[in-house]
């Protein structure tokens, strides 16, 4: 059987980025498909609390049908 299988050819697509993630400035948003439509969110939130500084990175999913599977809320003091 295997014998007869055709052989297959395959591309690796790799779009080269450099993105700052500007603090308190919104999503960055991400096409991991190439399809026009963004598939994922990122967000870099910095807060001040009290004179204690905190920060954290946000991901966002923007289509109903993408999952991420651990997200962790916990602000790092800085």
């Amino acid at each position: 059987m295997l014998a007869l299988a055709n052989p297959v050819e395959a591309k690796v697509i790799y779009t080269p980025a450099n993105v700052r993630i500007v603090p308190n400035a919104g999503l960055v948003r991400i096409d991991l498909n190439h399809d026009g439509i963004a598939d994922f969110g990122l967000s870099n939130t910095r807060k001040i609390l009290s004179s204690v500084r905190f920060a954290g990175l946000e991901v966002k999913r923007l289509r109903p049908a993408n999952e991420i599977r651990e997200v962790n809320s916990t602000y790092k003091q800085l």
